[in-house]
């Protein structure tokens, strides 16, 4: 379902501006949703589960979701290009100048 590579793309960019309020990403995707001005964090369409999410450092962190099906599409910005079953996407939060 490409809704979840767009839920996963939302989140990211949440991530990317959570990051440069606090120079750091946040510890949870629970105090993402907590941050003012962000729209809520969404769930996996078809489980109505949290997408996994765990932290490396300030920066880095990664977001996982399960797929049904294969997606190799340049549009999605090969990126987020993904096989059957739970795929991870290792995730770097943008320095801020």
């Amino acid at each position: 379902i490409a809704r979840r590579v767009e839920d996963l793309q939302r989140i990211s960019g949440a991530v990317e501006v959570y990051h440069k309020r606090h120079q750091r990403v946040p510890s949870s995707l629970e105090e993402l949703s907590n941050e003012p001005g962000l729209s809520a964090v969404p769930r996996d369409p078809v489980t109505g589960q949290p997408y996994a999410y765990r932290t490396f450092n300030a920066n880095s962190y990664e977001l996982c979701g399960t797929f049904e099906r294969e997606i190799v599409d340049g549009r999605a910005a090969d990126f987020w290009s993904h096989g059957v079953g739970r795929q991870c996407f290792m995730l770097e939060a943008k320095e801020s100048k």
